[in-house]
């Protein structure tokens, strides 16, 4: 059951020559995934193995010295 709904899942990503989606669906670590994006035409291009990296934040405000550091670095 398992390895139709990889089958199945693997199907629907466009090709990518260099790698077996059926079998990297399988081999996937934590923080790895399949990903494909949309060409400008709005079609899907080659699927490709990719890492998720975590949003890089902190809570709480930015204090006045760091804002005058990204101001004048983006100037």
């Amino acid at each position: 059951r398992d390895q139709k709904a990889v089958k199945a899942a693997a199907q629907t990503l466009r090709v990518n020559p260099k790698f077996s989606a059926e079998e990297a669906i399988t081999e996937l670590g934590v923080g790895e995934a399949l990903v494909s994006f949309l060409d400008e035409k709005g079609r899907p291009n080659v699927v490709e193995r990719a890492f998720i990296l975590p949003p890089a934040s902190r809570i709480g405000p930015q204090s006045a010295e760091e804002r005058q550091a990204v101001i004048k670095a983006s100037a």
